[in-house]
């Protein structure tokens, strides 16, 4: 359908390269992402965030850094990728400035956001930042709990973690 259509913008090859990406299929959504007439910070997301859900983090990053090299404006889902990526990796360096990034462009720490800091910092060993990414958060889900609780748990911080899951019992975040 791709091929017999008259009219390919930057949705219609985004859409296409998600679908590649989600079947596994890389280097053909590279192929076709280095190809695209046009790119925007959602194709770069897409890219991002594919190479994640397959688990090619480091990919993952490097098309992150080639996001910032040609001039885009990182947007949500190309952060929270990138520091999903960087959880997996260990890359605490990379998770730290791209929190500062967040904090300098005054991007609001919602719940997918602040629960892909909290797993980072908690991946990467910072558990003090992780706590204090959660506390910064105004709006938690049982996400965000639930990352804190197995961080803290983790790091060998078992009462906290205890006390943190009553916490969220109490304040209704289980369901």
């Amino acid at each position: 359908m791709f091929d017999m259509s008259t009219k390919r913008d930057v949705f219609t090859w985004t859409c296409l390269i998600s679908g590649y990406l989600k079947s596994g299929q890389v280097l053909i959504a590279r192929e076709l992402f280095d190809r695209m007439p046009e790119k925007n910070p959602v194709s770069w997301g897409a890219m991002i965030a594919g190479h994640v859900q397959i688990g090619f983090f480091k990919e993952a990053l490097e098309v992150f850094y080639d996001m910032q090299v040609s001039g885009f404006r990182l947007n949500h889902a190309s952060i929270v990728g990138a520091l999903t990526a960087c959880a997996f990796l260990g890359a605490l360096d990379q998770g730290r400035w791209i929190h500062a990034y967040v904090k300098r462009h005054r991007i609001t720490l919602d719940r997918m956001l602040g629960t892909a800091l909290i797993d980072m910092y908690a991946k990467c060993g910072c558990i003090e930042m992780a706590c204090s990414v959660f506390d910064e958060m105004d709006d938690r889900d049982v996400y965000a709990f639930t990352c804190l609780i197995s961080g803290l748990a983790n790091h060998d911080k078992s009462e906290a973690a205890i006390d943190l899951f009553d916490r969220m019992q109490d304040e209704g975040s289980c369901s």
